[in-house]
């Protein structure tokens, strides 16, 4: 029997790993709740690198509410190139962000304050009672229309104005969905 040493135990080693998540791969279990969990310690616990075994941490939803055509694409343009974010859907007032939330089921909601057939304020309202755990920003143009504990009693969780740098809403949105990075 032959004995690798060396480099090229490494070399075999990294070859049996990828032979093994190839496998993986190829006859997946059937819970993919535990598949995803199994390829990154596969990926870990052999050595190879997360990226290269084509594990991505799952990207965290935003569903987009405004009026202005222009600016949802302009949102959803800057969420799908942030690294994590991705977007699940738009809407253009706050009853169709309330259907589409529970439709959907994003992990955040960015949405403008002033919006025809429901504001952002009732809808925040809702789906403060409908989804408690999923965060909204509210991304307007008005920074004095309420205070920061009627905005917290409505349901938002976080206040951006359309004013500052897009910096400031995605630090916001990240530091919401992922508190530990923030």
């Amino acid at each position: 029997m032959y004995v690798a040493s060396g480099k090229y135990k490494d070399v075999r080693l990294r070859w049996e790993s990828l032979r093994l998540l190839y496998n993986f791969l190829a006859n997946p279990t059937e819970h993919s709740s535990h598949r995803s969990f199994n390829l990154m310690a596969c990926a870990t616990l052999s050595g190879v690198d997360s990226q290269i075994a084509g594990f991505h941490p799952m990207a965290k939803m935003v569903l987009v509410v405004d009026d202005n055509a222009a600016i949802r694409q302009a949102l959803c343009h800057l969420f799908t190139s942030e690294a994590n974010f991705d977007v699940c859907g738009e809407a253009e007032n706050g009853q169709e962000a309330i259907e589409k939330a529970q439709a959907l089921h994003p992990d955040l909601i960015v949405m403008d304050l002033s919006m025809p057939v429901m504001n952002g304020i009732d809808a925040a309202r809702a789906l403060k009672t409908l989804m408690p755990t999923v965060p909204v920003v509210m991304f307007s143009e008005y920074s004095d229309v309420f205070s920061d504990e009627e905005a917290r009693s409505a349901g938002i969780s976080a206040l951006a104005l359309k004013s500052e740098h897009v910096s400031v809403l995605i630090g916001k949105a990240r530091a919401l969905v992922y508190p530990t990075a923030a």
